[in-house]
């Protein structure tokens, strides 16, 4: 009875849904806007693109996407996980010409959005359930790295070595932090220190009004005016620092003026034929798709409403959004995972959350722009700082270890990768070293590697048990599954891995997914057997093997 009423009471969806939920989607939005106006202006500081883009990408991701899209509380707008790729294409493209590469950059973000719309339409989301977690966390710490290594010399205020440094690679911008350090600008570095410090702090606080604004408004309310007192305006103008180098954010100074920045760029294409550019639409498309694929899978489990997005249509939407941000100058966006969750904390209900969230920012350009043109770069920076140490930190090759030693290998191999040659060489190594680990030494039978061996007996009438003769892995699961979508709904299905060979982890954590699904029919899915196979730790999925 109780799911019933619950069923009842899904908020509806279109300008119904906007009648009857516009008090808490407005609230929710609102408060968004807040957390994603700073993190969009630092996301475009550590892409090397201009602040307006980032908070293009917002506009769009929330007045337009959130009307296309197939999820129903994501919040769309740029991301860190797509900062390396900007910013890779950024330099591959201009060579030494910021300016040009940045008009280059837009074109390739226009076909990359093409090119996720095309993924959505081919009902390819559904790969996401078969990438490997590790290699994806392998990725992500490298744009940690490289976010945290790049933005460190402006949270300082290292001026005289900006140039240089961020055109470095990976390892050749992490040996010159010391001499960054030694370069620093002690008022920016202050107000940069102190930002990264509030960044940190900020969850360890559990006083209930601390907690009520979120940490990247506390580090603007801090530091707007410490800006001010230290003078960065005017150190700025007796340093007669070039552009790129500004201490204050700088932003279109009344509405007008944001009019004419957005129709003062059209995107580049001449070289469209050019290895690089390619480079940068496929990088830019993959991080994309599947950045917005995992995220939108990831707010589902917390949807107190229990509602399942459409992920192809999704990626359709995410797609069209960033093609027609890079065509008025903007960043790519996806699906934001940490911004979504804060949306669910908020009370967002529907789509609605994240039209109101564009809505706002659009509005504050309007509004605040005196304001945010106080911003110090130091501050933004060091928000970029903290989320490349969020991502990269210890406690992601902890948490990594603990599944399994298998993972942590996958994990490090992306990593290693990425660092040495580029981050879609780093994937692309990362999935095929684990697929070939797992053919040699974990034994998975050639048989099977890509389409499972399974027995299906009706145990009753309604039970279903169905028996892994071989190898589970991320290389058959989709054919694991469709096997499982042929069963009746409501029914009792137990997956028996007794005469297995091998059971991954991704296979693991995807039938649990699965069951989660399959349990709102009224039925459920139970794994049995992996008890009889060894693990790689004791983590309930780590990856079980026969030897």
């Amino acid at each position: 009875m109780a799911q019933h009423t619950e069923t009842l009471n899904i908020p509806k969806t279109g300008f119904a849904g906007l009648r009857e939920n516009l008090a808490a989607d407005l609230r929710a939005g609102l408060s968004i806007s807040l957390i994603a106006l700073p993190l969009s202006l630092g996301i475009a500081l550590a892409s090397g693109f201009p602040p307006m883009a980032g908070l293009i990408a917002a506009i769009i991701g929330g007045m337009l996407v959130s009307r296309i899209n197939g999820s129903y509380v994501t919040i769309n707008g740029p991301a860190a996980g797509l900062i390396v790729v900007n910013l890779a294409a950024i330099e591959s493209l201009g060579q030494g010409d910021p300016q040009a590469g940045y008009l280059y950059a837009l074109a390739a973000i226009f076909v990359a959005g093409i090119l996720v719309f095309l993924i959505g339409a081919a009902k390819a989301g559904k790969l996401a359930d078969i990438f490997p977690t590790s290699v994806i966390h392998g990725m992500l710490a490298y744009i940690g790295v490289v976010i945290f290594a790049k933005m460190i010399f402006k949270m300082l205020g290292a001026i005289p070595e900006v140039e240089k440094i961020l055109g470095s690679d990976v390892l050749g911008t992490i040996a010159a932090i010391p001499q960054g350090l030694a370069d620093m600008l002690p008022s920016v570095a202050i107000v940069g220190g102190i930002s990264l410090l509030i960044m940190a702090l900020h969850p360890l606080i559990k006083i209930k009004f601390i907690q009520l604004i979120p940490a990247p408004l506390w580090v603007l309310l801090f530091a707007i005016p410490a800006g001010a007192a230290l003078n960065l305006g005017t150190l700025q103008e007796q340093l007669n620092l070039g552009e790129g180098n500004e201490l204050l954010l700088t932003l279109p100074g009344n509405p007008l003026d944001a009019v004419a920045w957005v129709g003062g760029f059209s995107p580049d294409f001449g070289k469209i034929m050019s290895g690089a550019f390619w480079y940068a639409v496929i990088s830019i498309g993959l991080v994309t798709a599947i950045e917005s694929a995992l995220s939108t899978k990831a707010v589902d489990q917390i949807d107190p409403y229990h509602r399942h997005s459409d992920i192809s249509k999704d990626l359709r939407g995410v797609g069209a959004g960033g093609a027609v941000s890079g065509l008025l100058g903007g960043l790519p966006m996806i699906a934001e995972i940490v911004r979504s969750k804060a949306n669910v904390l908020m009370g967002a209900r529907t789509g609605w959350s994240n039209f109101f969230h564009g809505t706002c920012i659009l509005i504050f350009i309007f509004a605040l722009a005196p304001v945010m043109q106080m911003i110090p770069i130091s501050a933004l920076a060091a928000m970029m700082v903290f989320v490349g140490y969020k991502l990269a930190s210890p406690a992601e090759f902890i948490h990594t270890y603990k599944i399994g030693r298998d993972q942590l290998l996958y994990f490090l191999v992306t990593l290693i990768t990425c660092i040495f040659t580029n981050l879609l060489v780093g994937v692309f190594v990362g999935v095929i070293f684990k697929f070939f680990y797992e053919w040699f030494i974990i034994g998975a039978p050639a048989s099977t590697l890509f389409v499972p061996s399974l027995t299906v007996d009706k145990a009753s009438e309604s039970e279903y048990q169905v028996h892994v003769k071989k190898g589970a892995m991320f290389t058959n699961y989709l054919s694991f599954k469709r096997q499982l979508d042929k069963l009746p709904k409501g029914k009792k299905i137990v997956v028996d891995f007794s005469e297995a060979k091998m059971a991954d982890f991704t296979t693991q954590s995807a039938l649990n997914h699965y069951g989660k699904l399959y349990s709102e029919t009224g039925g459920s899915v139970e794994l049995v057997g992996l008890e009889q196979l060894k693990s790689y730790s004791d983590h309930p999925q780590s990856t079980r093997y026969r030897r």
